[in-house]
């Protein structure tokens, strides 16, 4: 499975970058997947709490989005009642409970979910991200180092290993940008480096800039990689603001961009 990785700004911006793979032209199915089968996504926002998941099942990701809905919403109630906010380990456990007792992804054997919970806690005045899967692998939710490796996420785009991580978004401090803008600064070509970009002090419109932006070199730098090696996918951006309806952008990358080949136009089922 392709990962698939969610961050969530305090104001209100998440990202999701959905890469789904194809056959080679030669036909050759195997480490491909087709776009029938790419894995579902489903993102669910309560607060400053994001949760999101990944994975291949016999699940819509509407279901899976309701189901965190419900947890976050109903986790938050009761600790609004205790007269406290809600922390990033009980979302994770709420959302974790819930998922596994749906008992949705136990249908085909070797099929499973990749969660990731990420938001803020008062008391640590910093991000939180706790990852758990379902079927559970036997460590439950629990503190994700991998994805908080210098404090910030990574949006993966393609399975390949030189491709996994090349663009990065997340909670770093300007002086920890820096250093690493001065570490790799003109380095394009390093698999675990595109850009960097922090999320301090920066306004939602500036940081929907970055992205629009780094996505878009991302994108157009690789895109003949991609088509000959069939892989593709859509990365989608939603604004989430309070008093309107989230606002939804959708971009192609890969074979399945205008003029490229593939499977054509991406399901969202």
């Amino acid at each position: 499975m392709t990962l698939l990785l969610v961050f969530g700004a305090n104001d209100g911006l998440l990202i999701l970058a959905d890469g789904r793979t194809t056959t080679t032209p030669a036909g050759d199915a195997d480490p491909y997947a087709s776009c029938d089968t790419a894995r579902k996504t489903a993102v669910a926002k309560t607060g400053a709490v994001v949760a999101m998941a990944a994975g291949r099942a016999s699940f819509n990701e509407q279901v899976v989005a309701d189901i965190f809905n419900v947890a976050l919403a109903g986790e938050v109630a009761k600790v609004s009642a205790a007269g406290r906010t809600l922390t990033v380990s009980e979302a994770a456990h709420a959302c974790f409970i819930t998922l596994q007792a749906r008992n949705l992804t136990h249908e085909q054997e070797g099929r499973g979910v990749l969660a990731v919970i990420v938001g803020y806690d008062d008391e640590t005045q910093g991000p939180q991200v706790w990852e758990f899967t379902v079927p559970d692998t036997g460590n439950g939710p629990h503190s994700s180092q991998r994805f908080r490796e210098d404090g910030m996420l990574a949006v993966p785009c393609t399975a390949d290993a030189a491709h996994v991580v090349r663009t990065e978004f997340g909670f770093v401090s300007p002086d920890r940008l820096n250093e690493l803008l001065d570490e790799h600064g003109d380095d394009d070509t390093s698999p675990d480096f595109y850009d960097h970009y922090t999320l301090t002090n920066q306004s939602l419109v500036d940081v929907k800039a970055a992205v629009v932006a780094a996505m878009a070199r991302l994108t157009e730098s690789d895109a003949p990689a991609f088509d000959v090696s069939g892989v593709g996918g859509v990365w989608v951006m939603h604004e989430v603001a309070e008093g309107r309806p989230i606002e939804t952008t959708r971009h192609r990358w890969g074979p399945m961009r205008v003029g490229g080949g593939g499977c054509g136009e991406p399901s969202f089922k």
